[in-house]
């Protein structure tokens, strides 16, 4: 009889230069076995000792009830040591504050490098869209749990500045930013950059009818001719 084999899961490219989206799901995508206020204060805590500890950059993160997302950078081509230590931290932490004796989370956390300028931005962008999305509130600013929620000035002092190439499409001013992430793209735009983020390296795939690239570029805003800006 045939052995069967497993799929081996793909080794980590580890960079220095490109940033990553990193995603993580609770076991059996269950919600968090703690409130919301106490696991946020842990990933609070976590992201500031992966900041001292592994020289990581974040460019912003955000809590969902039973996953969370994040855009990350590591200057010191760690991405597998700071991301087994955020992961082990988080679940070590959440288990205790619940008094939990199973896993929290479902596997190991996902990853895409991302290496053009404006992936990052479309991942970006997808990532603050999550609580928008899914109808907790109109304004992503205003979800509690995300490094751009206004009660997060804290969390926001944690988040490093987007290097060049990266921000040609971000503004100076938070609140054209805000106005850009606030605006709901098109069902093709989410489904795309969905499926982007389900890959190790961003890329968008290919229109099924002219095998073309999908061009998304309406969705990129604010700045797609540098020192252009629409009005807010």
């Amino acid at each position: 009889m045939q052995a069967i084999q497993s799929m081996a899961r793909k080794p980590v490219e580890h960079s220095q230069i490109y940033p990553y989206h990193i995603c993580a799901r609770t076991n059996n995508k269950e919600v968090y076995p703690a409130p919301m206020p106490t696991v946020f204060a842990i990933y609070l805590d976590t992201i500031q000792s992966l900041k001292s500890k592994y020289g990581t950059e974040f460019f912003n993160f955000v809590l969902m009830n039973n996953h969370f997302h994040m855009v990350v950078k590591t200057p010191d081509r760690n991405i597998s040591e700071s991301m087994q230590f955020f992961m082990n931290q988080t679940s070590k932490m959440i288990a205790s504050a619940s008094g939990r004796i199973n896993r929290i989370y479902g596997g190991r956390y996902h990853w895409t490098i991302i290496k053009e300028p404006h992936h990052f931005a479309h991942a970006y962008k997808y990532v603050y869209q999550n609580p928008l999305r899914a109808g907790l509130v109109k304004c992503i600013s205003k979800y509690p749990w995300s490094s751009i929620a206004e009660d997060q000035k804290h969390l926001r002092t944690m988040l490093s500045e987007i290097p060049e190439p990266y921000s040609i499409y971000f503004s100076e001013r938070r609140e054209e930013n805000l106005a850009w992430l606030n605006q709901i793209g098109s069902d093709k735009w989410r489904d795309r950059i969905k499926k982007s983020l389900k890959r190790t390296t961003f890329k968008i795939t290919r229109d099924r009818k002219s095998t073309k690239p999908m061009q998304l570029d309406d969705e990129l805003q604010l700045q797609k001719v540098p020192g252009t800006f629409w009005t807010v």
